[in-house]
């Protein structure tokens, strides 16, 4: 068979060997198709350097190919339109950067694999995540899949229109609106107690808005992020994780804020007034934040500007540098063969649930290229043995 390229392009794939995934598990890769494999690539030093069991021969292999329908979860990368590639034991999660290139990936590996002589009757439609799989819910990975699958069909086009004349008058005109309420004298004290109860409705909805109050200042350093003005007023639409929530300010605009920034609005209370404006000259500096933004763990390293250096250890060297020539940051760079790269995901994933004020805050990660960077507050006050001596 011919190995001339059937398609290539830079997509994201997500780590398969992982129990549990973190944004870190999405590595950027060159996928390269053609009759016989679909390889994925990684550039080192402009070297395209092959990544290991990552050669998927048609032969016999390959089980499956589909789209992965998502749901509203969160895809902690920039390529929000997955497919799987079902092969052997195992499922590999690509990412495409949109609906036509996903599209067409899924249509020309369909394309390729209908001779195979294994083709599953069954796959599983949603991720597999944190241990279970989101769309029955079985643990067991070798679980069979739950729906069933159509090597010919296409779940990723959109229904036709109608064809004119061929839909039935009743199915395709729109409902009458329901005629409006006769109103009787007699029925004046009913009526007033309807009233009632819708209105009653009415403020239970709004009661169950949560209302935050901004204690500090926060400029939204991305597009999905909003910026909260101190001592304003926000409504909580959804509380993402333990570090952010998604909320809307008094004009309509919505977006990811840091949970520390904000405390809930209590009316009456003196506390309250205080957070607000507090007593004293002294104006306290606004706590660091579970990352820059919401899901934004991999920092792009042309973003940052390096400058002294604070020390070295086993691992790798630690230098003063700068986010977006804004924001003082400490980057650990990691010596190469220093630490495997599983090793420093696993460090890093622990680092990414931690968020307290008596701890060093974890800010992201660079592993697109080498040396890897891990990305942190910068303690002004120097080491801490050094510190307290």
């Amino acid at each position: 068979m011919s190995a001339d390229p059937l398609l290539e392009e830079t997509l994201i794939k997500r780590s398969q060997q992982k129990r549990f995934t973190s944004p870190l598990n999405y590595k950027e890769r060159v996928f390269v198709l053609t009759k016989t494999t679909l390889t994925y690539y990684e550039f080192r030093a402009e070297v395209r350097v092959a990544d290991t069991y990552c050669s998927l021969y048609y032969g016999g292999m390959v089980v499956c190919v589909e789209i992965v329908k998502n749901e509203g979860g969160v895809i902690p990368c920039q390529n929000k339109y997955p497919f799987q590639v079902v092969y052997d034991s195992s499922t590999l999660y690509v990412f495409a950067p949109s609906h036509e290139s996903r599209r067409i990936w899924v249509q020309i590996i369909k394309e390729e694999i209908k001779e195979n002589s294994v083709i599953v009757a069954k796959f599983h439609p949603q991720f597999w995540l944190e241990g279970v799989w989101l769309c029955c819910r079985h643990a067991e990975k070798q679980a069979p899949g739950c729906e069933k699958y159509n090597l010919f069909g296409n779940i990723t086009r959109k229904p036709l229109p109608p064809i004119p004349g061929k839909v039935s008058t009743e199915k395709s005109r729109r409902p009458l609106p329901p005629p409006p309420p006769v109103h009787c004298p007699d029925d004046d004290d009913d009526d007033d107690d309807d009233d009632d109860d819708g209105g009653g409705s009415v403020v239970e909805e709004e009661e169950e808005q949560e209302v935050v109050i901004a204690l500090y200042d926060f400029d939204g350093p991305e597009p999905h992020d909003l910026t909260l003005t101190k001592g304003g007023e926000y409504v909580i639409l959804e509380k993402c994780d333990i570090n952010w929530y998604k909320a809307r300010d008094k004009y309509g605009e919505k977006g990811y804020i840091p949970r520390n920034y904000v405390t809930e609005k209590q009316l009456g209370n003196l506390e309250q007034y205080a957070l607000r404006y507090p007593v004293g000259n002294k104006e306290r500096l606004a706590p660091s934040t579970a990352g820059f933004s919401y899901e934004k763990w991999e920092i792009n390293r042309s973003e940052l500007t390096f400058m002294k250096e604070l020390g070295s250890g086993q691992f790798g060297v630690v230098r003063l540098g700068k986010w977006r020539a804004q924001h003082k940051v400490a980057i650990k760079a990691i010596r190469e063969g220093a630490m495997c790269e599983d090793d420093f995901i696993e460090e890093a994933k622990v680092m990414m649930r931690l968020s307290h004020p008596k701890l060093v805050q974890l800010y992201g990660v660079c592993t697109h290229q080498k040396p890897i960077y891990i990305v942190t507050e910068f303690m002004e006050l120097g080491c801490l043995l050094n510190y307290i001596r």
